[in-house]
């Protein structure tokens, strides 16, 4: 029988290999991808920067729509302030998150990806 560590249990919670999207979870795998990625940056630890742009890399992007830039562009710049300044993050911020389209269930796989990826990077 085989056990997973509970690191590895996470892993797979988080980013597994099929996301269903619904209009309770719309958080895409590229979007866990790309929120892993910007934390993985902020640590600066270039192998988990790695290990995530791998991943990355072979998935297709959201479309082009405005819509779609302002979401990833308002995941992408609360990833960054949470993983370095989370003592900036306000009602506001979170408030933006849901104004982009992230559902309550969205924005909390969100942030459990954020302290996943970004625990490594606390103890530099």
């Amino acid at each position: 029988m085989l056990f997973l560590s509970a690191s590895d249990a996470m892993y797979l919670a988080l980013f597994p290999a099929v996301v269903a999207l619904n209009h309770e979870n719309t958080f895409s795998l590229y979007d866990r991808l790309s929120s892993a990625l910007t934390v993985a940056q902020v640590t600066g630890i270039q192998r988990l920067c790695s290990h995530y742009a791998a991943l990355l890399t072979p998935l297709s992007s959201p479309d082009a729509s405005r819509e779609s830039n302002m979401r990833l562009t308002q995941i992408t710049q609360y990833a960054r302030q949470l993983a370095s300044q989370p003592t900036l993050i306000d009602r506001h911020a979170l408030q933006q998150l849901a104004e982009v389209g992230l559902t309550d269930a969205d924005i909390i796989v969100f942030m459990q990806i954020i302290g996943f990826v970004g625990i490594p990077g606390q103890s530099r």
